[in-house]
């Protein structure tokens, strides 16, 4: 244990741009996308890769009650997308999002895996109601 936290966790607190580790507790979007993104990629090397990161939908509401938002998305098989979110109370800091990012990171699987349980059926249904019929 080094500073209070179990080995090996500073190793998932992203870098800033210039390569040395920033020196806020603030939770920023850029930041909350790349640590959860190395969750995934550690809890499913393979499946993590396929969440693309939505950074331009993310959403940050600052103020008693605020959150900030992310959104990746995941593809079926049959090439229909959809969107996985995760929210943090704009208050918390960033070692109480590593503290619960192993939570986060099977809260956001397990949004995948009902996705992609869906038959491809039901996404073609979804597709037709939310787009118009597609060719």
């Amino acid at each position: 244990m080094r500073g209070g936290k179990p080995a090996g966790q500073e190793a998932m607190v992203p870098e800033a741009r210039n390569g040395s580790l920033e020196a806020t507790d603030e939770v920023t979007t850029d930041w909350l996308i790349e640590t959860v993104q190395s969750e995934l990629l550690r809890q499913e090397p393979v499946i993590g890769r396929e969440f693309v990161p939505l950074g331009r939908m993310s959403q940050v509401t600052r103020g008693p009650g605020g959150v900030l938002k992310v959104f990746f998305g995941v593809r079926c098989e049959c090439r229909t997308s959809a969107v996985v979110s995760f929210e943090v109370a704009s208050d918390k800091t960033r070692s109480a999002v590593l503290e619960a990012l192993p939570q986060t990171g099977r809260q956001l699987l397990g949004q995948r895996e009902a996705f992609r349980n869906m038959p491809c059926s039901s996404h073609d249904r979804l597709r037709s109601r939310m787009f118009g019929e597609t060719s």
